[in-house]
């Protein structure tokens, strides 16, 4: 999430039709052949901890079963919401198996990028093993500014290795991963059949709608409510980070927008709930709210979040208790 992304909202819609509004009308026809199965609700998990910050697989499997009783389409986890540089690989194999267990009929993507080949493709073909019908995969993101030629080295190895019955998707995270996934890279491994889409966790809605009009064919996942609007009037899908107390809601907008109708005010509403209970500008507690707000909406004891994040004083935990049982 951008530092101010919250106070953005407003103008994300109309910027995207904007640069939107110059596609070729090849575009506008392969993007009205988009499958209605593109559309789904992808609910962004935390990676739960107990207060000794061991990884806490129960409270994980509680979580799936959240979003299952509430009407997400499928879950995401070991994102950044997942904090999934702070695990290590047996811990984010641990949390794999847990998802696959539980699952049911969610669809389950699993990021599984690392900073080197060999782990992202170990922790691919483990989740291809247990459940995943995808997996997200960041840019190699130690080395700064790598060469487009860099990254379709990194990638090609990558998916060279992969079953091509697991669907891949790019992950598009610069302001953690510092390094952005071009849309010549991308354009560069179409010949891989299993590349279903990039998750755009921006909120820069002119990169959005870049990628929609290079990839209507795709499925340009909205990691960042501030797009969620542009994705679903193209059909696309989006993962939510804010999905912990906001399950419900985010399957009514979802609904919506698959009936035909106008979703404006149902996403602005929901849209100013989460401003209400994160504040007009993300900072780093943002992770421990995540948190927080989730067990207190599962009705579970609190988890916590790994370091660098930090925990919640008792006064703000207080004041998103109350923010929850009034809204």
């Amino acid at each position: 999430m951008e530092p101010t992304r919250r106070n953005t909202m407003a103008m994300i819609g109309g910027a995207a039709g904007a640069a939107l509004a110059g596609e070729s009308n090849a575009q506008a026809q392969a993007k009205s052949k988009m499958p209605a199965s593109k559309m789904k609700f992808w609910a962004a998990c935390t990676t739960p901890c107990d207060k000794n910050l061991k990884v806490d697989l129960g409270a994980m499997k509680d979580q799936i079963e959240w979003y299952k009783n509430h009407g997400a389409d499928g879950v995401t986890f070991l994102g950044s919401t997942g904090e999934f540089a702070s695990l290590t690989m047996a811990e984010r194999k641990s949390l794999m198996e847990v998802v696959g267990k539980a699952k049911g009929k969610l669809n389950v993507l699993c990021t599984a990028g690392t900073a080197n080949f060999p782990d992202t493709i170990e922790l691919s073909k483990h989740a291809a093993d247990h459940g995943a019908d995808g997996v997200i995969i960041v840019p190699p993101y130690y080395v700064k500014g790598p060469s487009t030629e860099g990254l379709l080295r990194y990638y090609t190895i990558v998916l060279d290795a992969l079953p091509k019955s697991l669907d891949f998707y790019f992950y598009h995270v610069p302001r953690w991963s510092m390094v952005p996934v071009p849309v010549e890279l991308v354009k560069s491994l179409r010949r891989y059949t299993n590349i279903a889409g990039i998750k755009d966790s921006t909120s820069d809605a002119k990169g959005y709608a870049n990628f929609i009009a290079n990839f209507p064919d795709l499925n340009i996942i909205a990691g960042a409510y501030e797009n969620l609007e542009t994705a679903l009037h193209h059909g696309m899908g989006g993962i939510i980070q804010e999905a912990g107390p906001y399950c419900r809601e985010l399957t009514d907008l979802f609904a919506v927008a698959r009936s035909g109708k106008d979703i404006h005010a149902t996403y602005a509403a929901l849209g100013a709930k989460i401003t209400g209970l994160y504040g007009p500008k993300d900072g780093l507690d943002q992770y421990a709210i995540m948190q927080y707000a989730m067990t207190v909406e599962m009705g579970k004891p609190a988890t916590y979040q790994r370091p660098p994040f930090v925990d919640l004083s008792d006064a703000r935990k207080a004041a998103i208790e109350k923010y929850l049982h009034a809204s």
